[in-house]
């Protein structure tokens, strides 16, 4: 036999087999998607129906990277739960900080007149929000959106960032939900949650 039967013999072996595996890694793919896909939808679907039972904005943009984010890379650092909370947390602060310092507590958002002090807003909030986000290790990249929709006047109230806040805790409970087998208790997700999450292991240690 020839060097180029056997090689034509040997590219027919494999080439059913190896289109099988490539078949076999685009439906997983697929599967893998939609699985994500659907508890995006209900990790998004929990805060939207509290905004429509509530009538206030338990829903915004920054929700959706963080969403993604968590389900998409659940071991990232940046997905760790307290890094979620107290990323949006520091953003919010920085965002109604700006708005402090420039005055625009009380303007309505005009993203077709940008004047010079929602200039200077933006930039206070994303440098206050980023410095802060670093110096606590507490980075979470949704946060620079959480910023620019408060400092842009979209979420500008107490109440608002309040409201935001709660937000982010609830969705943030979801995803845990999603994210640990059925038997994990209601402790172990606070664990994760809080900082100081010694003090539940060692209640449970009963010291």
């Amino acid at each position: 036999m020839s060097a180029e039967a056997a090689a034509e013999g040997l590219g027919s072996a494999e080439g059913p087999g190896a289109a099988e595996g490539a078949g076999g890694g685009a439906r997983s793919r697929v599967a893998g998607a939609l699985a994500v896909s659907w508890k995006a939808a209900l990790c998004i679907s929990v805060p939207a129906l509290v905004a429509w039972l509530a009538r206030q904005p338990f829903v915004f943009p920054s929700l959706g990277p963080t969403i993604y984010l968590v389900l998409t890379a659940p071991g990232a650092p940046a997905s760790a739960p307290r890094r979620t909370v107290a990323g949006h947390a520091i953003s919010a602060a920085g965002g109604y900080l700006a708005l402090t310092v420039t005055g625009l507590t009380r303007t309505a958002p005009d993203l077709g007149h940008i004047d010079g002090r929602r200039v200077v807003a933006v930039v206070i909030a994303l440098s206050c929000t980023t410095l802060g986000m670093l110096a606590t290790d507490s980075s979470h990249p949704p946060g620079g959106a959480t910023t620019l929709i408060v400092a842009l006047g979209f979420l500008r109230t107490p109440l608002n960032l309040a409201v935001l806040l709660t937000a982010v805790v609830l969705t943030t409970f979801v995803l845990l939900a999603l994210g640990r087998p059925r038997r994990a208790s209601v402790v172990a997700s606070l664990e994760k949650l809080l900082p100081g999450r010694f003090i539940f292991s060692r209640r449970r240690n009963g010291k």
